[in-house]
This record gives C-alpha cells, structure tokens and sequence, in this order.
C-alpha cells in the first residue's frame, strides 16, 4: 500500500478531522483484541473520517533486541512481522464489521518507513536533530537510561543503537503520518505515565524548529487524543527497578 497523501495548507482547526493510529505490539494493548479495536472505532467515529493505522512491528523488533529477547536480528524481525500480522488482521476485520474499511489505510511499519518520500523526510528531521544540540543531549540521556536498565549488556553498542534507532523512528513516523501526509491528529491508546520522558512532546514544546524545518514549513498542525484515560503502566524487568517506558501506543489494562 502507497501512503501519498499530502497534508492541505490549512491549519488543524479549520480540517475535518483525520487521524493517525500507531499500533504497537506490546503484550498488554488493548489493540490485540477485538474489543480495543471497536473502542477505538466507537470513540472517535473512524467510520465518518479518513484514518491512517500503522503496525509498529518494526518497534518490537527494536525492543527485543535492546532486552536481548531473540536469537538473532534476522529472526526477531521475522518474528514480530508475523506478530503484527495477527493484529493486522484483527483490525483489518473489525474495521470492515464496523463499517470504517473505507476510510480506513492500514499498513505495516515498512511499507510508510521504507518509502521514498519518508526516507528523504526522515533524513531532513535527523539532520535537523543533529543541529540542535540540546535536544539531542536529551535523546542521548534517554537512550543511555533505557540501555542501562533493560538492555542485556552483552553487546551495548548494538543495544544504544537499536534504542536510538526506536526513538528516531518513532519521532519520524509521528512527525510523517500528522504533519506531512496530513491525519493531523494523532491517537495514542492512553497517555504515559506521569514523569516519563516523551520525545514527541519535548520536540514539539521545546524544538518546534526541528519539525518545521524538517517539513518545510512555518507551522505545525498535530494534535494529540487518548484512546483511554488511565495512564499506560510502567514496564519492568525481573530484577531492575521498573521504569516508565516510551512506546507510542501501547497500555495495559
């Protein structure tokens, strides 16, 4: 599937609303079941408005190989791609029950990551990154955290780079899917955990230059909703003290 729309001029307000969902695969999310994915159909009338859902299968892979849970890339990446195939098509069944199919776009992580178009932007929003010094000290320290407390430690290298690789994939996608194909506002399933650190929000409030100049324009127009109103719970591992966690999507019950 092509994901070529281009956002309108308009400000945000003045749009009939579009909307972006990413999904990602962590075990609690509502978005593996049936009832999850109606909610989110029911709540914000996806059958009246055009919705681009996106998989995040290529994040878990990611994630697994901070946390050192597979045998080899290869394999890990094989393996959350048919993952995500089983959410994929809940929700590409749901959504033809629930009668949103037609404005529904549904598509794996890749196929928005590995277009031309994404590419180019992607490497425009790095580049604006790398010239703001301050927030990728930030980045940086976030990186470093998440590594030291989840991450094996058998290979740090491999481990820092696949959490920059999630973060800056993550904040592209978000800043792609809103800004530049236009479903300006963005759906996350609940909100993080009070203290945890989101990139996104620290972007947009404190280095708005980054995206503007990453999409070329003066202005940005994302918004932000919350499937559910409870904050998602931190994620921890057997052993080390349990942190909040920054997936885009994901929540437990």
């Amino acid at each position: 599937m092509a994901v070529t729309d281009v956002a309108r001029s308009a400000p945000a307000t003045q749009l009939q609303p579009r909307f972006f969902i990413p999904v990602c695969l962590y075990p609690h999310t509502r978005y593996r079941t049936r009832r999850g994915i109606e909610d989110l159909i029911a709540k914000f009338r996806l059958a009246e408005f055009d919705h681009l859902i996106v998989v995040a299968d290529h994040l878990l892979a990611l994630d697994k190989i901070v946390t050192g849970r597979f045998w080899n890339e290869a394999a890990v990446f094989e393996k959350t791609r048919r993952e995500g195939g089983d959410v994929f098509r809940l929700i590409g069944k749901v959504a033809r029950s629930e009668e949103a199919s037609d404005r529904c776009r549904l598509a794996y992580w890749d196929e928005v990551a590995e277009s031309d178009a994404f590419v180019r932007f992607r490497n425009r929003l790095l580049a604006a990154c790398h010239g703001a010094p301050d927030f990728m000290a930030v980045i940086e320290r976030f990186v470093d955290g998440r590594v030291a407390r989840f991450g094996m430690g058998a290979d740090p290298e491999r481990e820092r780079r696949a959490e920059f690789d999630y973060i800056i994939g993550e904040l592209s996608m978000s800043v792609y899917c809103t800004e530049v194909l236009g479903y300006w506002n963005e759906i996350w399933e609940r909100p993080l955990e009070a203290g945890a650190i989101d990139p996104l929000r620290i972007v947009y409030r404190d280095f708005p230059d980054i995206v503007t100049t990453a999409c070329q324009r003066s202005r940005t127009r994302r918004r932000l909703s919350f499937l559910y109103d409870a904050p998602r719970k931190p994620l921890g591992v057997p052993g080390k003290e349990p942190v909040p966690s920054k997936e885009m999507a994901s929540g437990s019950d």
